[in-house]
């Protein structure tokens, strides 16, 4: 711990309970920089988020429809357009009499 003294008055330790500091050996000052269990935890944290996001992407993914059952429904259509003209031709010959 650094006690030290600014313009002659002593800093307490209560004061340095909110800063964010770096203590270092020697006199060359360097950046700050996170601590590794702190970035690690961080990490971990994110992982875990990315895990469940894509855990949820995935069944989502799992519940789309199947390219079986999209051709199924698209002969379907195709057969329900065809009974329409059939029936659009028959609506018309009959009207046109």
């Amino acid at each position: 711990m650094l006690i030290s003294k600014v313009n002659n008055s002593a800093i307490s330790v209560s004061e340095f309970s909110d800063a964010k500091l770096k203590l270092e050996r020697g006199n060359k000052a360097t950046d700050y920089s996170e601590a590794p269990k702190d970035v690690r935890a961080y990490t971990d944290m994110v992982r875990a988020d990315m895990s469940a996001a894509l855990t949820v992407q995935a069944g989502l993914i799992a519940s789309k429809v199947s390219q079986t059952e999209f051709n199924g429904l698209g002969a379907r259509v195709s057969s329900a357009e065809s009974q329409i003209l059939q029936h659009a031709t028959q609506i018309s010959a009959k009207v046109g009499l």
